[in-house]
């Protein structure tokens, strides 16, 4: 099977540029011929980028002429898109269909759902827009990073295409990795069947055995964000003189360096490649 595998990075790599990469992987050595399309948010660096990716957000003329020639290209039998925001955008899914390829698109979060992506915002669980046609308390709060602008550009790009019948007829198959992630799309606002919606959990390679003599550590590996509870973790090691080693990088990379600094039992090594983060888990 010939498979085009669509994926708009994010600023901070995470967890879903990283199963981008290893389906992609495991596709290749199943004998299936895969190419890949990136899409790069590192692009967006000025106020007039964040604008225009907000603006294009809901239909990218750009990015759908991208899609359109690699179809032309690849001629694949299938596209697999992991994230299409902000760059991408859902032009890519009239693209595809124009050239009658059909889309799964894994939902790695909840942003078709609520603009937080999370279901979380102010140290709580947040899911007022579930079932709202246009979530107006979201924007207000400006729940996606505390943005009312940035918030209000999620809204009503997922609003618009939900209202247009683009998830329900432009998307073939959503992947949920949970069952309660499905459950969640379920019982939400997201104008979509309920065949639509398929489950299959994120994967890894067994990294084997770790050490049966552990050193005298605490491990973090992740995004440092919010949401992840890397402020807590940081509260609780700062109240005692056990060793945290943190592995990531993301939005609270400032605050969790200012911490390292003041305690000499945490440790912060920034982003790693996969050998170093599987040496330190078998070592914590």
């Amino acid at each position: 099977m010939r498979i085009l595998l669509l994926h708009n990075r994010y600023k901070y790599a995470g967890g879903e540029d990283k199963v981008f990469e290893s389906e992609g992987e495991l596709l290749s050595n199943h004998n299936h011929e895969v190419e890949r399309l990136v899409f790069d948010n590192s692009l967006i660096e000025t106020g007039l980028d964040k604008i225009m990716s907000g603006i294009n957000g809901i239909y990218n003329l750009r990015s759908a002429n991208v899609v359109d020639k690699k179809i032309k290209e690849f001629k694949p039998d299938i596209i697999h898109v992991h994230n299409f925001v902000p760059l991408a955008s859902p032009s890519i899914f009239y693209a595809a269909k124009r050239n009658k390829v059909p889309v799964v698109l894994t939902l790695h979060n909840y942003r078709l759902i609520c603009p937080s992506a999370t279901l979380y915002y102010d140290h709580r669980i947040y899911e007022k827009s579930l079932r709202s046609f246009f979530p107006v308390d979201a924007i207000v709060k400006g729940v996606y990073r505390n943005s009312i602008l940035q918030t209000a550009a999620i809204a009503l790009m997922t609003s618009i295409h939900n209202l247009i019948g683009t998830w329900r007829n432009k998307v073939d198959k959503f992947i949920t990795l949970t069952a309660f992630a499905r459950s969640k799309f379920l019982e939400s606002r997201v104008n979509a069947s309920s065949d639509q919606f398929m489950l299959k959990p994120n994967f890894i390679d067994d990294p084997g055995n770790g050490r049966e003599t552990r050193e005298d550590f605490f491990l973090f590996v992740g995004r440092l964000s919010e949401e992840k509870g890397i402020r807590v973790l940081l509260n609780a090691f700062k109240s005692s003189d056990l060793n945290l080693v943190i592995i990531g990088d993301g939005p609270m990379r400032a605050e969790v360096e200012s911490v390292v600094k003041e305690r000499k039992n945490i440790q912060h090594l920034g982003f790693q490649p996969k050998a170093v983060i599987m040496d330190n888990l078998k070592r914590a």
